[in-house]
């Protein structure tokens, strides 16, 4: 990215309020999926230690869960930076795929539950179920493809 762009995407015009709203909805997210207490936690600890109290078997759901609610607003947001702040006039393209990424310690990674096999198996749509579903994943039979390979 050139020198110029950086500057506006620092300071892009609505910033603030992309910020707040993408934590409130990762707050209420985690409550979903992990507990008033949990989320309770991250918010005092702060997002830069959730993997303190934050299950990492949990972060695919939570990473999902982000996705469905926030797909039309991050798409809203990706528009304003280029209309607004980069002064694109004419028609332009936003990629429809969005991936939000958690970054936990790797001590921390490696002792997840998930394997692929599990990883697989889990309908990360039952996010609110996130318990339940990686307990399902668990015992279900899942037949490796070539995908997996």
């Amino acid at each position: 990215m050139h020198k110029p762009y950086h500057k506006i995407f620092k300071n892009f015009e609505l910033k603030k309020k992309f910020i707040s709203f993408f934590n409130k909805s990762i707050f209420e997210n985690i409550e979903i999926i992990a507990g008033k207490k949990v989320r309770d936690e991250v918010e005092k600890l702060g997002l830069e230690k959730m993997h303190k109290v934050f299950s990492v078997d949990y972060l695919p759901f939570l990473q999902f869960a982000l996705n469905k609610k926030l797909k039309n607003t991050m798409y809203e947001f990706l528009f304003n930076v280029g209309k607004h702040d980069l002064n694109i006039k004419k028609n332009f393209f936003i990629d429809k795929t969005l991936n939000f990424r958690f970054n936990y310690p790797y001590k921390i990674k490696i002792q997840s539950k998930i394997s692929r096999k599990i990883y697989r198996s889990i309908n990360l749509d039952n996010y609110k179920n996130a318990s339940k579903e990686l307990n399902l994943a668990k015992k279900a039979n899942y037949k490796y493809d070539n995908s997996d390979l």
